[in-house]
């Protein structure tokens, strides 16, 4: 299994007018994460794109267990089951 951390900094325009992240940012760090994960991989993204690739998200799932807020740093895991060919 490949383990991937990448560290988020929440931004203002990230977060409502109490300072709490919107729900829906949670899912563009996904993709800063599955992004990341094929860079250590030694996969570029637009590499795979320009070869004719396509890495669709089929469903996406979230528990928001507490809310981010503006100026944490937030850690997104992305693992991986077997390392790409």
């Amino acid at each position: 299994m490949i383990v991937s951390r990448t560290q988020i900094h929440v931004r203002y325009a990230e977060t409502d007018m109490m300072g709490v992240v919107y729900h829906a940012n949670y899912l563009a760090w996904f993709e800063v994460g599955r992004t990341q994960l094929l860079r250590e991989c030694g996969v570029v993204y637009r590499d795979l794109e320009t070869q004719g690739y396509r890495l669709p998200v089929v469903e996406v799932g979230a528990k928001y267990v507490r809310p981010a807020l503006y100026d944490d740093t937030v850690t997104v895991v992305t693992t991986l089951a077997e390392k790409p060919l």
